[in-house]
């Protein structure tokens, strides 16, 4: 049993964005921390793993909002992170690119820019394309937040809460599907169809990044490391292999520390849960907290599975350098992602392509290209007593094809995979369970429906004294909602207002 130290006065249980910076900012303001994580890896989705001794990005491909003095930008440069940051700015004319099986449509950075290539290609819809814009624009205005501006009230509050995004693109009058495509894109990104997406969390996706799209060089482990070095520099605390398997609470619902699979009690009056909010609450003694809320968070709707795949590419792709692209095998308006159509029709998937690696500078060897997708656990529903590397040969076969049809449209964009594809791994739901904890391997926890997402679903709030909850379940999906998260978590503790004022000043 290692020893851990303590008492401390938090402890953070999860090492990805959320938990990272909830730990930078407790210590920033003199609290002791101690961030404990199961994985042998910090940092959650932020992490690099290796594959044929190369590494591979988890979940940041790339981010929005990094521009100087856009609203990541400012945030890491108050958590002290920024300068130990080295980025690359996507390609300004067209950083991601919709290919549909016959149409396409490259989007720029800058509003400005975008609503001229929409009106320019689309001209019978454009009061409505900027009716839309100025939408998405308006919304983030509500949440000072996200954009830092001077407000009496950090929290902010949705124009319409109950506004879908197919709402919105229908208000503004549009009826051609491939705008409505171009438009709602990003809901591949978090993996929620219109009609159940809230247009409050498309419209912070959205604007991130027709902000400014940036990659980081060495992907998100750099911004892991980062922080991990910060938390260390302020006294903090950060342990890998350290499973929490309960949190001690006392008769008066008050937190007084946590226990550890290997026997370790840890003393601390607040522990923040940056995990998926089923697993944190399953931490807590059945005293603790009424049957029904716990009955409403095990009910909970996990979002949709990640699917992979992880190409080392012997060949020249500086083509993708500033680009990622949307691969739409069918048609518009059909959305397989959702209706899971394509994986009983034996087709491929919608999938998100990237190629890392040449972003990367002095980049030797094969060239990295991942490839991404989503689907519900169900279809590896008899391996879910499994864990990764003792699945048997029908799993290996299942996760074979389903790679292959990943593949299928990827090859018309690198038709190098044809001849110089050196190896090709691939990850299902399961294998993303493993490694996070979140229900069902869903990259963003929850389904970020209306019903759930932005607190909705689950507060970071809970009865219990000194517990509360943090990450993109509890707010909205990505680096930046996640990063959100934790300022609201701590805001309990150490008071919004005071956060919100202190990253303005920064």
């Amino acid at each position: 049993m290692g020893d851990l130290g303590g008492p401390y006065d938090a402890v953070v249980i999860g090492s990805g964005m959320s938990g990272l910076v909830a730990a930078n900012l407790l210590a920033m303001h003199d609290r002791r921390v101690l961030v404990l994580e199961q994985h042998h890896h910090f940092g959650g989705y932020l992490q690099n793993f290796m594959l044929h001794r190369t590494p591979f990005d988890s979940g940041c491909h790339y981010v929005g909002g990094m521009g100087e003095g856009q609203v990541f930008d400012r945030y890491l440069r108050y958590l002290g992170v920024r300068d130990a940051l080295s980025v690359e700015r996507l390609d300004e004319d067209g950083f991601d690119v919709l290919d549909y099986p016959d149409w396409s449509f490259a989007i720029p950075m800058g509003y400005a820019r975008l609503e001229a290539r929409l009106v320019e290609r689309f001209p019978d819809e454009a009061a409505g394309v900027r009716r839309f814009l100025a939408e998405v624009r308006q919304e983030v205005l509500q949440f000072p937040m996200y954009t830092l501006a001077a407000a009496e009230d950090p929290m902010g509050r949705s124009l319409d809460p109950d506004r879908t995004v197919a709402d919105v693109l229908d208000a503004c009058g549009l009826r051609d599907l491939r705008v409505r495509e171009i438009l709602s894109a990003y809901r591949a990104l978090y993996f929620v169809p219109t009609h159940e997406a809230s247009f409050a969390m498309h419209a912070f996706v959205f604007d991130s990044f027709v902000q400014g799209a940036y990659a980081f060089h060495g992907g998100g482990n750099a911004v892991m490391k980062a922080l991990v070095a910060r938390l260390r520099a302020q006294g903090g605390v950060a342990r890998r292999r350290v499973r929490v398997t309960a949190v001690d609470v006392d008769d008066h619902r008050r937190v007084r520390g946590v226990h550890t699979a290997d026997g370790a009690y840890v003393e601390a009056p607040l522990v923040i849960a940056a995990i998926d909010p089923k697993v944190a609450v399953s931490l807590l003694p059945d005293h603790a907290v009424r049957p029904a809320y716990r009955h409403r968070v095990e009910r909970l709707r996990p979002g949709i599975g990640g699917l992979g795949a992880y190409l080392r590419v012997d060949a020249d792709l500086s083509r993708l350098r500033g680009t990622n692209h949307f691969l739409q095998p069918s048609r518009e308006g059909e959305d397989p992602l959702f209706s899971q159509a394509w994986l009983e029709a034996g087709t491929p998937p919608p999938v998100f392509v990237t190629a890392t690696s040449t972003r990367e500078p002095g980049w030797r060897g094969p060239h990295t290209v991942v490839v991404l997708s989503g689907m519900r656990a169900d279809a590896f529903a008899r391996w879910a007593d499994t864990r990764t590397g003792a699945r048997g040969a029908d799993y290996e076969a299942l996760k074979a094809e389903l790679g292959a049809r990943m593949l299928a449209p990827v090859r018309a964009l690198i038709p190098e995979l044809d001849t110089h594809l050196v190896t090709a791994d691939f990850s299902t739901p399961l294998t993303h369970r493993d490694y996070t904890l979140n229900g069902g391997g869903a990259i963003y926890g929850i389904h970020h429906d209306m019903r759930q997402s932005a607190g909705r679903g689950v507060s970071w709030r809970t009865r219990v004294q000194g517990f509360l909850l943090s990450g993109h379940s509890v707010l909205y999906p990505g680096l930046i909602g996640a990063m959100i998260s934790a300022f609201y978590s701590c805001g309990e503790v150490l008071g919004l207002r005071r956060l919100f004022e202190e990253v303005r000043a920064a």
